[in-house]
């Protein structure tokens, strides 16, 4: 494993090294968010897209991003270079800056990081995943906030349940799994939530570029009770791909394994990073 550099307001080194003033309001007071993402065959895979989605995050904030998109790129690409790996993570993150007086913003700080990257293991796309639910509205959800509070209050939960996520529910109307969206396939329908979620770079590849010559494709609510009868149910993010939920709050989704489908699409994934 390479070692792995943060850049941070300027200035690069072995990411341990960094020092972080206790006064940030990322820390004091939740004030910040990120974005993530990974490599390809060395390469960040879908840059325009988070990018734009990590701007987008910024202005929802009111944080300035004070370095351009070329700048940025121009910082990963000497994160990937000093790295070993052979695909690594990055991680860019953003909160509004040192604040003496622990409130006012005066002038952010960013930092880019090289991550290891966390990959689910082969097996787990053949006989998916077990999740549970939760009944909770994320607040500002087209925000990719550092706020993963209730993912972490529930880690013991998920834990008890032999689950590896939770999937979030408001008024019966499902949402996205605490770090990945979820699509449900019905009748070879792709049906997935169209409001009230981050949209993933993931989810967004599934739909404009894996599924959409192929599939009828359906953004709206989905009521809790619709993933229960689902043939298929997949979850997509940035470390899953697309990954098969094979079991929810103890049931078995279709077959209980993953679907051709999920299996289908995950292949043609697959082809699409390998010639990234």
């Amino acid at each position: 494993m390479g070692k792995y550099h943060t850049w941070y307001n300027g200035v690069t080194d072995l990411s341990e090294s960094i020092k972080i003033n206790p006064n940030d309001l990322g820390l004091l007071r939740g004030f910040g968010l990120f974005d993530y993402f990974r490599t390809y065959n060395k390469r960040p895979f879908q840059w325009d897209w988070y990018w734009s989605r990590f701007v987008n995050s910024a202005g929802i904030l009111g944080i300035p991003v004070e370095l351009s998109k070329s700048e940025a790129l121009e910082i990963i690409s000497s994160l990937i270079n000093k790295n070993k790996d052979k695909e690594i993570a990055i991680r860019i993150l953003l909160t509004g800056g040192d604040a003496p007086d622990s409130s006012t913003m005066i002038k952010p700080n960013l930092m880019i990081r090289s991550e290891h990257i966390v990959e689910s293991p082969n097996e787990t796309y053949e006989k998916g995943i077990s999740i549970i639910t939760h009944c909770y509205n994320r607040d500002m959800p087209e925000l990719k906030s550092t706020d993963y509070k209730r993912l972490l209050s529930l880690s013991s939960e998920i834990k008890r349940n032999k689950a590896t996520d939770v999937l979030f529910y408001d008024e019966n109307r499902i949402s996205e799994l605490s770090r990945s969206n979820i699509f449900l396939i019905k009748n070879k329908e792709l049906i997935t939530p169209k409001d009230g979620i981050l949209k993933g770079i993931t989810r967004k590849t599934t739909l404009e570029q894996l599924a959409f010559n192929e599939f009828k494709i359906t953004e709206r609510d989905i009521q809790l009770s619709e993933v229960f009868e689902a043939d298929e149910v997949f979850t997509t993010s940035s470390n899953k791909k697309i990954l098969a939920i094979s079991q929810i709050d103890g049931k078995k989704i279709g077959e209980g394994k993953a679907g051709e489908i999920s299996k289908y699409l995950l292949q043609k994934f697959n082809e699409l990073t390998k010639n990234w």
